[in-house]
């Protein structure tokens, strides 16, 4: 190879590594479901976060359940993670045909994780919660919904 053509070589490179991937939220939609809605303090509710590939494109999905799937953030839009247990499809990679979706969901009872990591009732209020999964090596979040916790 000549040196004009390593240039070359070299170039493309280059302009491909730092080229800007399709967003993965193109063709994507992340759901977010709560039920009950509403519940009191150290109550279970079920959360059910759904991803569907309405795109043209296979799509990778890495599980990450360690971190719930979701977030909560407080009215001030503090966001904190919930206190979970780690699945054990912990790192599973999937592949979303066109067209095909996939759900994970569990029971939640209103804690969230700390800094020295003990997990703590949230007070009485209404939080928000959205759900998330990782998509092609992104975090793809969807829309939010709301719990709310009495006393």
């Amino acid at each position: 190879m000549t040196p004009s053509n390593w240039k070359l070589a070299i170039t493309l490179f280059a302009l491909a590594a730092c080229s800007n991937p399709a967003s993965p939220e193109d063709g994507l939609l992340v759901s977010t479901a709560v039920t009950p809605s509403v519940i009191r303090t150290g109550e279970r509710t079920l959360i059910r976060v759904t991803v569907l590939n309405h795109g043209k494109d296979i799509v990778r999905l890495d599980t990450f359940s360690c971190n719930g799937g979701f977030e909560v953030a407080f009215s001030n839009g503090v966001v904190v993670p919930p206190w979970v247990v780690c699945s054990t499809r912990l790192g599973e990679i999937k592949n979303l045909a066109p067209g095909e979706s996939y759900s994970e969901e569990g029971e939640w009872n209103g804690y969230v994780g700390s800094a020295s990591n003990i997990p703590i009732y949230l007070a009485p209020d209404t939080y928000t919660i959205r759900g998330k999964f990782a998509l092609n090596g992104t975090i793809v979040t969807g829309r939010a919904t709301t719990v709310e916790i009495l006393p």
